[in-house]
């Protein structure tokens, strides 16, 4: 690991998991999508990447998106040093759980402007080689 790469990992508090429903024990089904996205997003890292991966999971509502997210991020946590999830229904809210994702990794001390929070975590994710933008709704 370079300097830089290290600078930005001990400066932070990892691994750090923000998942913001509980875990639903009574969730069942789903396999053959649980088993794409682990085929998508694992081993981390790829050194072959190139790019975040992307995965959409969409229908209308009711059908289990939510709990599907769930379950594999619930599952797979230990593969990842970092888990953000982040309500993005609003503008507002989105950058309000980027902020304060960035002060639990303490990457800033307060919350003084939240474009600006936002930028600090998205330059974390960019230097230390983490993943950013995966947003399934």
């Amino acid at each position: 690991m370079n300097d830089l790469r290290t600078h930005y990992f001990t400066a932070v508090k990892l691994p750090l998991h923000v998942i913001a429903y509980p875990k639903n024990e009574l969730f069942v089904g789903r396999v053959n999508l649980l088993q794409d996205l682990s085929k998508k997003f694992l081993p981390v890292p790829r050194p072959e990447r190139t790019r975040t991966p992307a995965f959409a999971i969409w229908g209308n509502p009711g059908q289990g998106k939510t709990q599907t997210a769930l379950r594999f991020a619930y599952s797979k946590r230990a593969s990842f040093d970092s888990i953000l999830w982040v309500s993005a229904d609003r503008e507002q809210k989105l950058f309000e759980g980027f902020s304060q994702y960035a002060l639990s990794l303490g990457l800033i001390t307060e919350s003084i402007d939240l474009v600006r929070d936002t930028q600090k975590l998205i330059d974390w994710y960019q230097k230390t080689g983490q993943f950013f933008g995966n947003i399934w709704r």
